[in-house]
Parts: C-alpha cells; structure tokens; sequence
C-alpha cells in the first residue's frame, strides 16, 4: 500500500511453509512428491520443489531412520517411511 502498510492477502490463498502465496486454484493443481533417498541431494531437492508455487514434498522414504528424522525437522507435515513399498 502506498502509506507503508501492507494488506492481508485475500481469504482464498493460503501461505506456504516457504512464504509463498497459493490461490484455491493453485491448490487444486498441486503436485504431489515423494522422494525416494534423502541422503546428499534429498534436503536440496524437498528445498527447490517446495519453493515452487505448484509442487509440494509430501513423502520421503529412506531406510536410514536418521535421514527421515532430518526430513520430518525440514518438512514438519511430511509423510516418512523407511520402505519405499508403501
């Protein structure tokens, strides 16, 4: 706004744990990820996919319980598993 202050964005978006802004529509269109591994690549790639407007982390699956419990403190609402046959 033109006085310094800032609006509250409408009521149909909605915030992302990385401070974007999704419309319902966005939402709607969203893909789904799950990340087999996430050992050396894996932090980065949850960090580029969940820094976009239309992709979303949403599962991991890596046989090292140290690496999910490192996925579950990056991504708090992910889904993590240490078979990727689920």
């Amino acid at each position: 706004m033109l006085d310094g202050t800032t609006a509250d964005p409408p009521k149909c978006m909605e915030e992302s744990l990385w401070g974007h802004f999704r419309t319902d529509r966005q939402a709607a269109f969203m893909i789904n990820i799950g990340l087999i591994g996430y050992g050396h690549w894996g932090p980065d790639l949850a960090r580029i996919f969940n820094g976009q407007v239309d992709s979303l982390v949403v599962a991991v699956a890596d046989p090292d319980e140290r690496r999910l419990a490192a996925a579950q403190d990056q991504i708090p609402f992910v889904s993590a598993t240490l078979s990727t046959r689920r």
